[in-house]
């Protein structure tokens, strides 16, 4: 299935071969930890650092806005919600070719800035989960905190619920992934419309 929200490279040859002899300038951000607000700084850089490229070149004919590249290498068992969601509209709001590729696991969280990529890419051993919103309830914890910590669960899960079914265009199929914890080998991520391409290759 496809989410609609991505390109496709529908060449014969090798897709990171393609991307690799297309573009002029790649800059890549590593996503290799739990997602935190700390997490959003790199993004941020990265892209300030392009748009700065782009504004010194941009009269070079020779040099499109889509010839510049922002390679997302993503090996994280996710975090915090609002981060990671951050970090998606970021993603999406860019003008430059983006490129996710998932070395070792894209769980959580971390699928959003992922999903957010034109071009999705897993290495042939990676994986990837999605699960509903989770918090941790600390032994000494009040009934009044219990209350707010499930009203937040609520809140996440509802959040992440929204924005899945939004970037995959299918409720029933995003209500059972969240129904339980739900894994996704390479190959299994590429029939679900969460990547696009299993590669040996990275950018």
């Amino acid at each position: 299935m496809s989410n609609g929200s991505s390109k496709l490279l529908t060449s014969s040859m090798n897709p990171i071969k393609q991307l690799r002899d297309s573009l002029k300038v790649i800059h890549s951000i590593k996503l290799d930890d739990i997602i935190s607000f700390n997490s959003v700084t790199p993004f941020l850089e990265a892209i300030e650092e392009l748009n700065e490229l782009w504004q010194k070149n941009k009269d070079n004919k020779e040099l499109r806005i889509k010839d510049m590249g922002l390679v997302l290498y993503t090996n994280s068992p996710g975090g915090a919600l609002d981060s990671s969601l951050a970090m998606y509209d970021l993603i999406k709001g860019v003008p430059f070719t983006t490129i996710g590729i998932n070395v070792a696991r894209c769980h959580s969280g971390a699928i959003f800035p992922y999903m957010a990529c034109d071009y999705r890419f897993a290495l042939p051993s990676s994986n990837f989960l999605i699960h509903s919103g989770s918090v941790s309830l600390p032994d000494d914890m009040t009934l009044d905190q219990m209350r707010d910590n499930t009203r937040f669960y609520t809140d996440q899960t509802r959040i992440m619920r929204r924005t899945l079914q939004r970037i995959f265009k299918n409720k029933e199929l995003v209500d059972k992934w969240l129904s339980s914890e739900t894994f996704f080998t390479a190959k299994q991520a590429v029939d679900a419309g969460l990547t696009q391409h299993i590669t040996k290759e990275i950018l």
